[in-house]
């Protein structure tokens, strides 16, 4: 199986990554001291100093990822690295505010382009902490969230057929007139299920990440493994058997705003 680390797109999680950040890095650096400015003890000032380094990293990482990701994204190669590529890009932006926020502290005759790298060393050092509880919470994160979706379809019938799956074994749906066939993936391999009702009937109970991208059909967006974005609109080959499906003009150029978002250009 292969393990995918993704963006931080959730606001709830991002804040509450950098609240953590703010705590772990305040504790690494109150325990182990590994700028030499910092004297804690029972000083005042030693303690202000460790709050002014954990806030300083804590949001330098919060205004990362709300505002400079975006700009890094369209800079990055697509890959599945991409995201933990990025993380130590936010590594060295942190870096930058730590050294910023330490020749405040100890005046700017005393710092020189030495300690920035000695400075850049111990964040990447004391960064892997942090760094690894990130990785690991964002993979939890991602897949609990995948495992515990399920969608229920039922059917326009006065005694209506419910067809129940995981969202992520789900292709897409295609339409039939009244009808619309829902193709999925399961152990046994490509299934598809017909149901009365129209696409649009049931387009009303979906949300992303299923996008409607012709007339007659949805796909689910974590099932496509390229596109191919063209003047007439497109085409996408998903990642079973690779079924190519075409994408309309009249629904390319939302298809494609949401594609980039998603996937690093």
């Amino acid at each position: 199986m292969r393990i995918q680390i993704n963006f931080i797109k959730n606001d709830s999680l991002l804040f509450k990554l950098a609240v953590s950040i703010f705590i772990l890095t305040f504790f690494i650096l109150f325990i182990f001291e590994p700028f030499g400015d910092i004297k804690h003890g029972y000083f005042l000032s030693g303690i202000i100093r460790v709050l002014t380094y954990a806030f300083t990293a804590s949001i330098s990482f919060y205004l990362s990822e709300r505002y400079i990701k975006y700009i890094f994204k369209r800079l990055l190669p697509k890959s599945i690295y991409t995201p933990v590529f990025w993380y130590f890009i936010e590594l060295f932006i942190i870096t930058i505010a730590i050294f910023a926020c330490k020749t405040l502290w100890v005046g700017f005759n005393n710092t020189s382009l030495a300690s920035f790298f000695i400075v850049l060393y111990r964040v990447l050092v004391i960064g892997v902490i942090p760094f690894a509880f990130i990785v690991v919470l964002l993979y939890s994160f991602n897949k609990s969230s995948v495992k515990s979706k399920e969608i229920a379809f039922k059917s326009k019938d006065k005694n209506p057929e419910y067809l129940k799956l995981p969202q992520k074994q789900i292709l897409y749906l295609k339409s039939d007139e009244n009808y619309t066939t829902i193709y999925f993936k399961n152990k046994e391999g490509l299934q598809s299920k017909i149901l009365r009702g129209s696409l649009s009937y049931f387009e009303a109970t979906l949300s992303l990440p299923f996008f409607r991208i012709h007339r007659g059909i949805i796909v689910n967006i974590n099932a496509i493994k390229n596109v191919d974005i063209n003047s007439q609109g497109g085409t996408i080959i998903l990642n079973v058997k690779n079924i190519e499906l075409r994408i309309s003009r009249t629904y390319v150029t939302d298809f494609k705003k949401y594609w980039n978002t998603l996937h690093y250009t």
